[in-house]
């Protein structure tokens, strides 16, 4: 399955800058609603602890991506945070919306609605609300990163097999 430019390499880093330039975004976004909180109660402190952790993760698994050494773990790390964008919802006065980087939402919320947008960091958490107001999203770029990700782990899983097999034939010795 190729959904990407042949060079892995640059396909990686380009998706690393992209997760790294997310979560700098979210920590603009994450001050914004600091400055505008007057006073910070536990629910409120927890909600953006939890939202500095999220865009502090997309920065951490970008960083790996762009290592030379550690891009497998980078692989992994940034599936996980392409996995934690996938969907938005809130129902029932719960919710939960984390984008870092680039945002393609398709989904239902007082209607069909989609949305698109470059280098867009969202955070909205929601608990025990008493609006019952009903949005369930889906990322597609999160959707199609995952996607070009295990392709890129694929591959790189098979070259690295391919190399210990013709090592350890006998005609290699």
């Amino acid at each position: 399955m190729n959904l990407r430019i042949k060079n892995s390499q640059i396909t990686l880093k380009v998706i690393g800058w992209i997760q790294i330039i997310g979560g700098i975004l979210g920590f603009w976004v994450m001050s914004k609603i600091m400055l505008y909180t007057e006073t910070v109660s536990g629910g409120i402190l927890l909600v953006i602890l939890v939202g500095l952790g999220l865009f502090s993760f997309s920065i951490y698994a970008g960083r790996h991506l762009l290592s030379e050494k550690e891009v497998t773990y980078g692989i992994i790390l940034s599936i996980i945070n392409q996995a934690l964008q996938t969907v938005h919802f809130s129902m029932f006065g719960n919710g939960l919306s984390y984008s870092s980087g680039l945002v393609s939402l398709i989904g239902i919320e007082n209607g069909f609605k989609f949305n698109f947008a470059i280098f867009s960091s969202v955070f909205n958490m929601s608990y025990l609300l008493e609006s019952y107001d009903f949005m369930l999203k889906i990322n597609l770029v999160a959707i199609f990163l995952i996607l070009i990700l295990v392709d890129i782990w694929r591959e790189r899983k098979h070259g690295l097999e391919n190399q210990v097999l013709d090592y350890s034939s006998p005609d290699q010795l």
